[in-house]
C-alpha cells in the first residue's frame, strides 16, 4: 500500500453496541480530524429470533462503515476489533463481529496499538489515550465520555503518526 501526501483515512473501534468511527485526513504529515461519531445498536435480546435480529444489526454496522469509506474515499480503513467477551451473549456478538467483517478491506489492529502509542502502563485503563486525543482534538465532552469514539480518534491519530515516521 502507497499512501499519498494527502490519505483519507476511516478508524473504527468496532462492537456491537457502540461502534467508534472517526474520519482523519492525513496532509503531509499532519493528521486532521474531519469527523468523529459513534453508530448505536438496541440491546442484544434473548433467544433465537434476537440473535437473527443481533446479525441483521452487526451488518448494519459494517454497511455504515463501508458506506463512509466510499463517501470519504478513504484510502485505508482501520479496524480495532473485539476480542474477549465477559458472558456469553457478548462472546457471541463477537463472532458475529468478526463474520461480517471478513469481507471488509480493512488493516486489523490489536486494542494494545493504542496504549503503546498512549504511553499507557498497565492500570492506566483508559486515561492516557483519553488525555492524548483530548490534547490533540477538540472534541466536545460528550464525544470524550465515550471511548469508542475516543478509541477510534486515537486509532486515526496514531496511525498518521506511524506512517509519518
Amino acid at each position: 500500500m502507497i499512501l499519498s501526501s494527502l490519505s483519507n483515512i476511516i478508524a473504527v473501534d468496532l462492537s456491537y453496541r457502540d461502534t467508534g468511527i472517526a474520519i482523519v485526513e492525513s496532509h503531509h504529515g499532519a493528521a486532521t480530524l474531519i469527523h468523529a461519531y459513534n453508530y448505536v445498536n438496541p440491546p442484544m435480546g434473548y433467544g433465537f429470533e434476537n440473535l437473527r435480529t443481533m446479525a441483521s444489526n452487526v451488518y448494519k454496522t459494517i454497511d455504515e462503515i463501508r458506506l463512509k469509506a466510499e463517501l470519504f474515499k478513504a484510502d485505508v480503513v482501520l479496524v480495532e476489533m473485539p476480542c474477549f467477551s465477559q458472558n456469553a451473549k457478548a462472546a457471541i456478538a463477537v463472532g458475529l463481529l468478526w463474520g461480517a467483517i471478513v469481507d471488509l478491506d480493512y488493516i486489523l489492529v490489536e486494542p494494545s496499538f493504542l496504549k503503546i502509542w498512549s504511553g499507557s502502563k498497565r492500570g492506566d485503563h483508559k486515561a492516557e489515550v483519553k488525555a492524548k486525543v483530548e490534547s490533540m482534538t477538540c472534541l466536545d465532552k460528550k464525544q470524550l465520555a465515550n471511548d469508542n469514539i475516543v478509541d477510534s480518534v486515537a486509532l486515526g491519530l496514531a496511525f498518521c503518526e506511524l506512517i509519518n515516521l
